[in-house]
């Protein structure tokens, strides 16, 4: 999608949500102009948005409860079978309370490169198809909008509030929230898409 129609998508969809729930079908149509595809596409993401619940709530799902709770050498089975085809893990270089850090070759640039994970006490029980589905979802959210890319790194990834997003950021907290809204939205559609 090149970056007008992107934008255009994306102004369409802030918009619908602005309007009462029963109002937006009507306001695409008319925004749309007779675009189908326009129309479908909003009607996606704002489908998207409906079903997206506590999607992006919070960056780990819990499950283990403490750092010791998996064997490393589970976990290091279960990180070569996810990233099998991308990275080949070789050993673990370190650890420390909020990631471990793996040697791995990247597979098809064939160098060495460092891989850091939370660990099990922070991942719980997160899938790791659905973890790099989401990485690769979120790489290319970061290419097409860099704005929403950054409010999803600063309220997903660094936990931050809509109000510590829009003063880090500069942004106002609605426009973060609109951001926000359609990032997560466009993720969750993304996603889905794959199956994941």
């Amino acid at each position: 999608m090149d970056a007008a129609r992107w934008q255009q998508v994306k102004r369409v969809f802030q918009e619908a949500l602005e309007r009462p729930h029963e109002g937006r079908e009507r306001y695409v149509s008319e925004a749309a102009a007779g675009d189908s595809s326009l129309e479908r596409e909003v009607e996606a993401l704002l489908a998207a948005h409906e079903d997206a619940g506590a999607f992006l709530a919070s960056p780990t799902k819990g499950g283990a409860t403490a750092a010791g709770d998996t064997d490393p050498a589970e976990v290091f089975a279960r990180l070569q079978r996810a990233l099998a085809g991308r990275y080949s893990i070789e050993r673990e270089l370190g650890r420390g309370g909020m990631a471990i850090v793996y040697l791995a070759r990247d597979v098809a640039l064939d160098r060495p490169v460092a891989v850091k994970l939370l660990p099990p006490h922070l991942a719980g029980d997160a899938d790791p198809d659905q973890l790099l589905a989401l990485d690769d979802a979120f790489r290319r959210l970061e290419q097409q909008d860099p704005e929403a890319a950054d409010v999803v790194r600063l309220r997903f990834f660094a936990g931050l509030s809509v109000a510590e997003t829009a003063h880090a950021t500069g942004r106002s907290e609605r426009t973060v929230k609109r951001e926000w809204a359609f990032a997560r939205a466009w993720l969750y559609d993304a996603l889905r898409e794959r199956g994941a």
